[in-house]
């Protein structure tokens, strides 16, 4: 294809072209604006100057290599394709498009040198302004050749009189491409390409060219067949056209003598004065010539440096310290960034903190700086006038400032000979943001985070700031009002009476979740490192093992420091755990002098939790003042205030005793106590202890279970357990005195008798080890073993469950043990439950029932919405006695058990089941034995359990009891009978495992032989005889089996 190509047309077309022209002419060329124009190249990306967010003075500035280091640039090449047929000439001026292309460039070969071409862009950002509207270059599709050649006519473009020896520098890049895709279409000027330049001249050496240019050589410049510098398009249709000529006049060809001519397909810059030989002298063409297709290289003497600075306000005078140098810097932010979702002042609910950005290197610039967080939640934006970059004023964690000037613009003119304008200065605001850490249930916590700022122009890079982000954790004063914005936590404000120049400041203190009495940081806590002096007033620790390490009290980090004028000055949270007596606040306090008292405290009611009870006193205990903190002076509303008068008086004490409320609910925020029936205890103790005034929601009198039987009780006691039945709605808030004691001495007296017992705990969690017993006084009654009771467990009651065994008490749940001794004495006593160190309870050592219970055969019996499990062993030699479950719960409540009251046995046996709802299901994981399940009553067989068959699924049995019958193993030794209790007849299996001698004999409940049944040799292997009960009484039978040295006996019951 060719630009100049004639396309064969009819004699028609011609006197069509021709009137065309008549017409064009007539018009003053009317279609002037929508015609074919020739491609434009430029270095500068502008037609008649440059794109001042590529170069803001019309220059390249780049820095030198360094040592080893290799310096390279990319130099964008631009182009305006406007190359394309319009409708409205298309039948005149047909545009074929551009596959091809070919151009040179010539540069100063002691400055610099190329080493490749690129078709994408450096950086993929749709925020960067460079390439928001041409995502890829436009010869992203071709394929791309250079070669690089001596050209001794170098810089005669803009000086035909340049010296021999700068010639003598002269290098060609010729750059050809190809594609069979054509050249895209561009309105304004896209970047075409890029070439890769190698920076020759190093930092610190002498005689390497420092400032040069570059430029398009004007004498060549193909697009397809095309020479657009020397040729125009369309020359085959100027005799049939005469506006052809008008519009697409032919180039005038660059004069190497004149220096005159040659911008056919150039843009760009143009500084020459009407008469070059001439120039003024002031005129930029003096020192800078420049013309279309040309553009300064600026190498500068030294590398910039990227510098980061903080002026705080508030904090030490050197914010910064370094901490590694190689590879790259690392700074630390010297004083950490803190947040609190209760700020004291709204709105702002994160950390923040201004950086200021600059280049510490004079005459050089910092290109393409690019800043990355490497934490969600370590933001940051432009804080005022926004420099050239993708950063703006919406917070991110990555973006890229495209300059960083020093001592060049507003110093130097540009190639027009005009003042340039400073960039505004560069500051950065940095963001902790408490809502972008991750989901987790405590956000409170320490956090690091590092925001890495990298340019390839940069003396050293990367350099990278470390923030440390302290998330308070919140106070959490009980039943406060969690309203947004206030801040959680008690304020005390303090000043001073020094007239129109009050000196005031603020306290905080409270209770949270796992404070201590020390300095704790997640709370926003910290050592004071000076005495205080003037005024002040500072919180002090009450602990003299706590006041050596904080001996001058504690501070505050302050949330958003910088932006306040006032702002707590100490600090002192304590544990909300602690609640069995109160706490008291220690503050220090001066007016800063004798003049200035007195000292006013205020304070807001609303500060404080319901029912919470807050004292100002004295440090004597109260001698000179101890005041109600809700009673005090009222200045207006909910805020109160006290004044102390006595300049002799430098302390004071808060004493904050904490609201006994429980909010009863797990850590799911879902009530503990369930719909239906409940085992529970007191988790507080009440004033009033009538039932109904504390489980206010309750259907029914408690009961509990004491001396062998279960019993009403319409007043309750802490530290007993009681059934307790709810509806829809239930109880999840109780108010009381906490209970951390149950004993004779501490007036929560339980009376506890032989046999089993329902109980209650404390109000904070214990292990079961806790439970002890206290004689009754003046008795000769002997007190319980705990030994006795931990043989049986502590056994707790789930709604869905039924009885579970349990390692620890849980508040507010009620248990079950069984009391007594290993002797012949039966053991009476009180019960002792007092509060332990331990809290996990998932470490306790398992009791050896737990490890027969493992080794064991597991039943699983799912009954609808409620299940619980059931064990075999083979294992004779256990003492099944101590697998004893409490007694059945009250008949409207789920329970599963074996017949003997137990929860394990070794033999066949019977389950009974209470509230069970069918259809159920009893399964057993991985069976080792078979099982067959019959209705205790009925005999009917409801299936199998083994290998094959894991499960049984039961619609219903009248009694609600169901008969396990093991059956032997045929490597086992064993005797079954079937079915049993017998009417008439029933089957009598056996296992015998060697050759043998086999007897088989029935007898009565007495021991009389009834009938002998077998006695003859017998191989290894299973067996099975008919029994015929019709001639047996009814009654108990004794089937027993002897083969050689084994035994066995099977229990047979005749019912007729």
């Amino acid at each position: 294809m060719k630009f100049n190509n004639l396309h064969q047309r009819s004699i028609g077309l011609i006197f069509a072209l021709l009137l065309v022209g008549f017409i064009s002419m007539l018009t003053e060329n009317a279609f002037s604006q929508s015609r074919p124009s020739i491609p434009l190249l430029s270095l500068t990306g502008a037609a008649d100057g440059w794109n001042d967010v590529w170069y803001p003075d019309g220059r390249v500035w780049i820095p030198p290599s360094k040592g080893n280091e290799v310096r390279e640039f990319l130099l964008p090449v631009f182009v305006k394709n406007q190359w394309k047929s319009y409708p409205q000439t298309a039948d005149q001026y047909k545009a074929d498009p551009i596959h091809s292309f070919k151009f040179s460039m010539l540069y100063d070969s002691s400055a610099i040198k190329p080493v490749d071409i690129q078709t994408f862009h450096p950086v993929n950002d749709p925020l960067d302004p460079r390439f928001r509207y041409a995502p890829d270059p436009l010869a992203k599709d071709f394929i791309v050749d250079w070669e690089v050649f001596h050209n001794h006519s170098y810089r005669e473009f803009v000086n035909p009189s340049t010296p021999l020896q700068d010639k003598l520098k002269g290098r060609e890049i010729v750059i050809t491409g190809m594609s069979s895709n054509a050249l895209p279409n561009s309105d304004d000027y896209e970047v075409l390409l890029y070439v890769r330049f190698q920076v020759i001249a190093k930092e610190g050496l002498v005689g390497t060219a420092r400032k040069t240019l570059i430029y398009i050589n004007a004498d060549e410049i193909m697009y397809n067949d095309l020479n657009v510098a020397k040729y125009a398009p369309f020359l085959n249709l100027r005799p049939y056209n005469p506006n052809v000529e008008f519009d697409f006049p032919d180039p005038t060809p660059f004069d190497h003598v004149t220096g005159l001519g040659g911008f056919s397909g150039l843009a760009g810059i143009k500084n020459r004065p009407p008469d070059p030989t001439n120039p003024p002298p002031n005129s930029q063409w003096n020192v800078e010539p420049t013309l279309p297709g040309v553009i300064y290289i600026n190498i500068t003497d030294n590398l910039p440096k990227i510098n980061v600075s903080l002026e705080r306000a508030i904090g030490t005078p050197s914010p910064f310290s370094l901490l590694q140098v190689v590879p790259g810097e690392l700074w630390h932010m010297t004083d950490p960034i803190t947040d609190d979702e209760g700020n004291i002042e709204a709105p702002s609910y994160s950390g923040d903190r201004k950086i200021k950005l600059a280049n510490s290197t004079t005459r050089s610039r910092i290109i393409d700086l690019e800043i990355e967080s490497d934490q969600p939640w370590l933001l940051f934006k432009m804080d005022g006038i926004v420099p050239p970059s993708t950063i703006y004023n919406n917070w991110s964690t990555k973006g890229t400032i495209f300059r960083i000037d020093n001592s060049i613009l507003g110093t130097d003119r540009d190639p027009n000979g005009s003042t340039t304008n400073l960039d505004p200065e560069i500051f950065l605001s940095i963001r902790c943001d408490n809502t972008q850490l991750a989901a987790l249930e405590q956000k409170a916590g320490i956090y690091v985070g590092h925001i890495t700022f990298r340019s390839t122009t940069a003396s050293i890079s990367p350099a990278r700031l470390r923030v440390t982000f302290i998330n308070f954790a919140n106070p959490e004063e009980p039943e406060l009002d969690q309203v947004w914005g206030e801040h959680r936590g008690i304020k005390i404000d303090v000043k001073n009476s020094r007239g129109a120049h009050t000196h005031r400041t603020q306290l905080i203190f409270g209770t949270g979740k796992r404070a201590t009495n020390g300095v704790d940081t997640l709370y926003g806590e910290h050592a004071h490192i000076t005495p205080p002096s003037g005024f002040y007033a500072r919180w002090f620790p009450t602990d003299e093992t706590v006041l050596q390490d904080v001996p001058y009290g504690f501070g505050d980090f302050a949330p958003n420091d910088e932006e306040r004028y006032y702002f707590p000055r100490s600090r002192d949270i304590r544990s909300s755990y602690d609640t069995v007596t109160s706490i008291k606040y220690l503050c220090k306090y001066s007016a800063g002098s004798s003049d200035y008292y007195p000292v006013i405290l205020e304070w807001n009611t609303e500060d404080f939790p319901p029912n919470a009870q807050l004292y100002l006193r004295d440090a004597l205990n109260g001698i000179k003042f101890n005041v109600n903190m809700r009673e005090a002076t009222n200045i207006s509303g909910t805020r109160y205030s006290y004044t102390l008068n006595d300049p002799m008086d430098t302390t004071f004490v808060i004493e904050y005793t904490l609201p006994k409320v429980v909010q009863y609910v797990d850590a799911n925020n879902q009530p503990i106590i369930k719909k239906g029936w409940n085992l529970l205890s007191l988790p507080v103790k009440p004033l009033d202890l009538r039932y109904n005034k504390v489980y206010t929601q309750a259907v029914n009198i408690p009961y509990y279970f004491s001396q062998n039987q279960y019993q009403q009780a319409e007043e309750l006691k802490a530290g007993v357990g009681y059934f307790i039945k709810y509806s829809d709605t239930v109880d999840t808030r109780f108010a009381g005195a906490h209970i951390m004691n149950i004993s004779l001495e501490q007036d929560n007296a339980v009376r506890v008798y032989p046999g089993w017992n329902t109980i209650g705990t404390l109000s904070v969690p214990v292990s079961i080890d806790q439970i002890r017993f206290d004689v009754i006084p003046n008795s000769t009654l002997r007190e319980p073993q705990t030994r006795y009771t931990k043989k049986f467990g502590v056994w707790a009651y789930n709604t869905d469950r039924g009885y579970e065994e349990v390692s620890g008490l849980t508040p507010g749940l009620g248990y079950w043990i069984k009391v007594g001794r290993d002797d012949e004495y039966p053991g009476h006593g009180y019960l002792k439950i007092e509060r332990g160190t331990s809290r996990i309870f998932a470490n306790d050592a398992p009791n050896e029932r737990q490890s027969v219970l493992s080794d064991a055969v597991k039943f699983n019996i799912n009954a609808q919405n409620a299940s619980n499990n059931l064990y075999w062993t083979s294992n004779n030699s256990i003492d099944l006695n101590s697998f004893e479950m409490p007694p059945a719960p009250p008949s409207e409540l789920f329970d599963v058990r074996f017949s003997s009251n137990r929860n394990l046995e070794n033999s066949n046996a019977t389950i009974l089941l209470q509230a069970a709802d069918y259809p159920l299901s009893i399964s057993v994981d991985n069976p080792t034995r078979n099982f067959k399940l019959y209705d205790a009553v009925t005999n009917e067989f409801f299936g199998e359990i083994n290998n094959s068959t894991n499960s049984v699924t039961i619609a219903q049995s009248k009694a609600n009891a169901i008969k396990v019958e093991v059956v032997p193993s045929s490597t086992e030794f064993g005797l079954s009978c079937y079915p049993n209790p017998v009417a008439s007849n029933s089957t009598l299996s056996f296992v015998i495992t060697e050759n043998t001698q086999v007897s088989l004999k029935l007898y009565d409940a007495l021991g009389n032989e009834v009938s002998d049944l077998l006695n003859e040799y017998k191989a290894a292997g299973e067996y099975s005889i008919n029994l015929n009960a019709s001639t047996l009484a009814n009654g108990k039978y004794i089937c027993k089996l002897i083969a050689g040295q084994n035994q066995a006996v099977q229990m047979i019951t005749v019912v007729k």
